[in-house]
């Protein structure tokens, strides 16, 4: 009897040892294929990440071309901006000007009038012989 329970023993124990030795490598072969599967999509992951790394530095490269773009369109119409309200500065400045210069013509010419000829009835010519004749000669020409 105890030669037959050693005897049956080991068997059953080797038995036990490989039944746990094939559960093992089952598991382990699923896990290595479970871990496979997840690689793969980590892979994927990986890939897919990259993909949308370099999608997002395109919009962004995009984004700042087209804000550089912007930004300079802004300056350009700022810089025409000023540039018109400085020549329209400038014109206000020469029409003012060309009035003043005008009303000064018209000033001269109304006091050479006044004062060449005061009252306007007598010719130029009998004008400068008035002025130039003595006052004793009032005879001859009287107002």
């Amino acid at each position: 009897m105890i030669s037959l329970a050693m005897f049956f023993t080991p068997l059953d124990t080797e038995a036990q040892w490989w039944k746990f030795w094939k559960k093992r490598e089952k598991s382990e072969t699923t896990q290595s294929s479970q871990a496979a599967e997840s690689d793969a999509p980590l892979r994927r992951d990986v890939k897919e990440v990259e993909k949308e790394r370099k999608d997002a530095e395109k919009a962004l490269k995009k984004a700042r071309k087209k804000q550089l773009r912007e930004e300079e369109e802004r300056q350009k119409e700022l810089e025409k901006k000023m540039r018109d309200s400085q020549k329209e500065i400038e014109r206000q400045q020469k029409k003012v000007l060309a009035e003043n210069r005008k009303h000064q013509r018209k000033l001269m010419r109304d006091l050479k009038a006044k004062s060449s000829n005061p009252s306007g009835k007598r010719s130029s010519f009998l004008q400068r012989y008035r002025f130039r004749k003595n006052s004793g000669d009032s005879f001859y020409l009287s107002n």
